[in-house]
Formats: C-alpha cells, sequence, structure tokens
C-alpha cells in the first residue's frame, strides 16, 4: 500500500522529470521536492500557525498552571481542561493540529527520501514505471556539471544542509525560559526542546554525510523550503492576526 500510493507515484514523477524537463539528476532532485512540498504547504502553513498561537497564548496557559497547581486534583485538573479548550477555542488555536499535519506529511516525505536513497541512480527501475512513463535515454549524475551524486560523501553539501538546518531551528524552534518552579517536568521539556535545536543540524549534517550526495541535495532543498514556508507565514500578518 505505501508503495502504490507514495513511493510509486513519486519515483514516476521523478523519472518523467528527467525524460522530459531535465536528465541532471540533481535538478530533478530539486524539482521533485518542491513540487511536493507546494503541494504539501497548506498542511505546513496550519501547523506553523498552530506553532505561532502556542507561543502566543502560553503565558495565559503558564496562569492556568500555575492557579491550579502542578498537582491539581481530578475535579480540578477537569476544569482546568474546560478553561485550556476555552482558551485554544477563543484564540482560535488548536493544539494537536500539527500533530494531524505531521501524521499526513510523513509517508510522502519517506516516500520521497526513499526515492533518493534506494533510486540505484543513474539506473531506472522500470519495474515501477507507469504505462505512460518511458525510460530515460540518459541520467546525468553531475548536478549542474561539477557535483558528483553518485558520489558517497560530499562534505561541503553535507555541511551546507546543516548550515541550513541551523537557520531553520533557530527560526521555528523557541527554547522554553528556565523556571524556578516548573518542576522536572518543566526542566525535561526546555532540555529536550534545547537539544532538537541544538543537535537537529549536527543529525542532519551527518545524515547528508554519510547516506551520499543525492540525500544531501534532498535535504538542502527541503529544508530551505520550509525556511521559505516560515518565513511566508510569519510575514502574512492579517494569517497571523486570525490566530488570535
Amino acid at each position: 500500500m505505501f508503495s502504490t500510493f507514495f513511493y510509486n507515484p513519486i519515483y514516476n514523477l521523478f523519472v518523467l522529470i528527467l525524460d522530459f524537463v531535465t536528465s541532471d539528476a540533481g535538478i530533478a532532485i530539486i524539482l521533485v521536492t518542491v513540487l511536493i512540498k507546494i503541494l504539501l504547504f497548506p498542511l505546513a502553513k496550519k501547523a506553523i500557525k498552530t506553532q505561532i498561537g502556542m507561543k502566543q497564548i502560553k503565558p495565559e496557559l503558564d496562569a492556568l498552571q500555575k492557579k491550579y497547581g502542578k498537582k491539581p486534583k481530578p475535579e480540578e485538573r477537569q476544569k482546568m481542561a474546560v478553561e485550556m479548550m476555552a482558551l485554544y477555542k477563543d484564540n482560535n488555536v488548536r493544539p494537536f493540529a500539527s500533530l494531524f499535519v505531521l501524521l499526513i506529511q510523513l509517508p510522502v516525505l519517506i516516500a520521497l527520501y526513499l526515492v533518493f536513497y534506494k533510486g540505484g541512480l543513474p539506473a531506472i527501475n522500470s519495474e515501477l514505471l507507469y504505462s505512460f512513463v518511458a525510460t530515460p535515454q540518459t541520467v546525468d549524475m553531475m548536478f549542474l556539471g561539477f557535483v558528483d551524486l553518485e558520489a558517497k560523501r560530499n562534505i561541503i553539501l553535507a555541511l551546507l544542509a546543516g548550515a541550513i538546518q541551523a537557520i531553520h531551528s533557530h527560526v521555528s524552534i523557541d527554547v522554553p525560559e528556565a523556571s524556578k518552579d516548573g518542576g522536572m517536568q518543566a526542566d525535561f521539556a526546555r532540555n529536550f526542546t534545547q537539544q532538537m535545536k541544538y543537535g537537529l543540524p549536527l543529525l542532519i549534517a551527518g545524515t547528508a554525510y554519510f547516506f551520499g550526495s543525492a540525500i544531501a541535495l534532498y535535504l538542502i532543498t527541503s529544508t530551505s523550503f520550509m525556511l521559505l514556508q516560515e518565513y511566508l507565514v510569519r510575514k502574512d500578518k492579517e494569517a497571523l492576526r486570525n490566530v488570535k
């Protein structure tokens, strides 16, 4: 089912671009990644708006937490939940929207990743092609004439992927401030967020280096587009006003 609905369609799109648009595998990787990201943009936009909205109402959520204490009684916990849901509704924030959006996007993003990881370039698996998709006569693995996508490792692309992820993490991940009375749970959340913000760029750089140049180019394109998404959504003041 995963191959039928996700992997095969994206693989065929990739081959179609190689056949009709460009023989440069690197440009094809960029075009496929951008096309998929554009299709998923409405979902990504909702997730970003939810993240911004949660940040905006955080002081009010903290006030509720302080009002009912760290360990409220069952009846107080119910009242707290009702007040939190009312707060979300009044500010047009859907706290579970970002998780739902991620679950929808995840199979597509995994398929996109696997197309470039398991695609076996420059060979084309003709058994996966639809009847209207022809095998390209040539597949140029020299991206723009000087980046060898057949090379297993490319330190420059890996460092670039990590650097772009560091910029994206700086823009999109907010580390909570240290709280004197937040308790162990608050400290854990802060430490986890901090590790995500500073550790994710290293993870992306490592993945880009060890999984090869094609994956590195995919990660660079994907993260760059996510950075552009953040900019466009945050620039849309009217949309942000509707969040709260």
